[in-house]
């Protein structure tokens, strides 16, 4: 179903305004964290001690919402009855997104992981407003993804259907390790040991197919050579063919379609359907994050590409 042409702030189902909605959620999240604390909310209020699933296949959409992540949630936030809507087409009908949100444990933060039971349709969206930003974060170019990876290895359970796919969000690497403390903490998991990353990685790779979403890091004086050393860290724990480096946030959830497109040999409904309905230079910057994990797959020309001395066509490129 067509996103009502994407071109910018425009209406999409239900008088839902793309723009207003992220202005509003924007708002919202900036006192969220505070009204939280006000309230007496604890850790553990916003982190399940066991989510069982029962759909045949779960999208586990884990965000970073520390401030260096500006926009992003928020874009994920005014997208979200898109999002709902379209992940059907690549679950099936009773396909579930579980959204969860982190900031840095290491810190010292509250509510540095959040973890939001299962949901469809609109109550998609109300999940998504439940989640708590931090805003905070430090400046050590990691933050605890590490504990959302172990959390979703432990305390989620899918007995039915196809691996879960699992999605972070972020701009920073994950921690190097993981102590018992913060585990206890932050993850509800008992461990008697601190555990490294890789094995946290290890361990959730059995159980989910990991994808990552990496935002440019910091100013454009220092972002590149961060940005680098931080895709490089992730590149070592989920491989390269795992990663989608983007650097607009209004594309991020054509993305998500993109990885889930290639995680459920979908890639054709995929291209066909972002074709349909985003202006050319749009679909090259979706493409252009997805290259490597599209990197076995024919995509076609970008448009006014050349194939054959003709120029391909600018609203839909040809599929292969």
């Amino acid at each position: 179903m067509s996103e009502s042409s994407d071109y910018g702030e425009t209406n999409w189902d239900h008088g839902h305004t793309f723009g207003q909605e992220r202005h509003t959620y924007r708002a919202r999240a900036d006192r969220s964290y505070g009204e939280a604390k006000q309230r007496g909310v604890e850790d553990y209020d916003l982190l399940p001690e066991q989510i069982v699933v029962t759909c045949t296949r779960l999208l586990l959409l884990s965000l970073d919402v520390t401030g260096s992540m500006g926009d992003w949630p928020p874009i994920v936030f005014d997208k979200a009855p898109y999002l709902q809507y379209e992940i059907k087409y690549y679950t099936g009908d009773d396909g579930q997104i579980c959204v969860s949100a982190f900031g840095d444990a290491v810190k010292g933060e509250d509510f540095a992981l959040q973890m939001r039971p299962p949901a469809t349709g609109t109550e998609v969206k109300n999940r998504i407003n439940e989640l708590k930003h931090t805003n905070m974060g430090g400046n050590n170019k990691m933050e605890s993804s590490d504990l959302a990876l172990l959390y979703a290895s432990r305390n989620i359970e899918h007995p039915l259907g196809a691996k879960p796919i699992l999605i972070i969000v972020t701009d920073e690497a994950p921690h190097d390790q993981v102590t018992s403390a913060l585990a206890k903490k932050h993850a509800r998991v008992d461990m008697t040991s601190t555990l490294c990353v890789e094995d946290v990685i290890k361990e959730a790779a059995q159980k989910y197919d990991i994808y990552v979403i990496l935002k440019p890091y910091g100013s454009e004086d220092r972002g590149d050579y961060y940005s680098t050393i931080i895709q490089n860290r992730w590149i070592g724990l989920v491989g390269r063919d795992h990663i989608a480096n983007l650097s607009e946030a209004e594309r991020v959830v054509d993305v998500i379609f993109g990885i889930l497109g290639a995680a459920t040999n979908k890639i054709d409904y995929f291209l066909t359907e972002i074709r349909g309905r985003q202006r050319p230079e749009q679909v090259d910057v979706v493409l252009e994050a997805l290259k490597h994990i599209f990197t076995d797959k024919a995509i076609g020309p970008k448009a006014g590409e050349r194939v054959n001395n003709e120029e391909v066509d600018d609203d839909v490129g040809p599929l292969l």
